[in-house]
């Protein structure tokens, strides 16, 4: 009936949908039965750098405390086989009268062979929230404008525009000039290699999930990033979100 029922709805639906059922499968089929049921078999998750996600999920015990999250922030690409989905989450463990982690989520889906949507990309970030599912989901796509003039396009900040989110750890996402303003707070001189790089089939929308390491620091200690793109009327790429992580402390 679900999966009807997709097939009916558009494309931006039918992920707000799948990120919807992921979220109720949680409580019910527990944390790692909810990600063995909605990752991609090839999916990957981040700790801090990219990692086969299956794997982190399967033959484990029974989480001591549940996930919770909704889709707040949704962008799919108009040939209908890759899309964006971030929003609020929150770990809590009952009788714990303060939840044990509060953040932001960012996933890739990605459409498959038999129509339905599995998440190929989860990452996030923690920053304080009061958790609530967001009862709206906003089209990060709807109405894009058109690329601004000749800009410098040698830093991340310059490859930014309205749409633009930065989601750091410890500072929950931020768009327009805030998400400017985060993105050049983060001084960090890091040198993050893509390790894949996709692009819709339409064309209009793209990313990439890599490591990144910190310039002049021990070559051992990395972290991840995914970014996620969005073309322009004259055939150029905005930044439609970046999520990098913090590097890992030393041992």
């Amino acid at each position: 009936m679900v999966l009807a029922s997709l097939l009916l709805a558009t494309a931006f639906d039918q992920v707000v949908a799948a990120e919807r059922a992921f979220a109720a499968d949680s409580p019910v089929l527990g944390l790692h039965g909810a990600f063995l049921a909605h990752l991609a078999s090839d999916a990957i998750v981040f700790d801090p750098t990219p990692v086969p996600g299956p794997p982190r999920h399967k033959d484990k015990p029974p989480s001591k405390g549940t996930l919770s999250w909704g889709p707040g922030w949704v962008a799919v690409a108009r040939s209908g086989d890759l899309g964006l989905s971030s929003g609020p989450a929150e770990f809590r463990i009952p009788g714990e009268a303060e939840p044990s982690y509060t953040g932001w989520f960012f996933s890739v889906w990605e459409k498959q062979a038999d129509g339905a949507w599995k998440v190929r990309v989860d990452i996030g970030t923690a920053c304080p929230l009061t958790f609530a599912a967001p009862a709206s989901v906003d089209d990060a796509l709807a109405g894009a404008e058109a690329p601004p003039a000749k800009r410098d396009r040698s830093s991340l900040a310059a490859r930014m525009d309205g749409r633009s989110r930065i989601h750091r750890e410890g500072a929950c996402p931020a768009t327009g000039e805030a998400a400017r303003a985060l993105a050049v707070k983060d001084t960090r001189k890091l040198d993050c290699k893509p390790l894949r790089i996709e692009l819709s089939g339409s064309g209009d929308l793209g990313y990439a999930y890599g490591s990144c390491k910190a310039v002049g620091d021990d070559p051992g200690v990395e972290t991840g990033y995914v970014r996620a793109w969005r073309r322009l009327p004259d055939g150029s790429y905005a930044l439609l979100a970046d999520v990098t992580l913090n590097l890992p402390e030393k041992k």
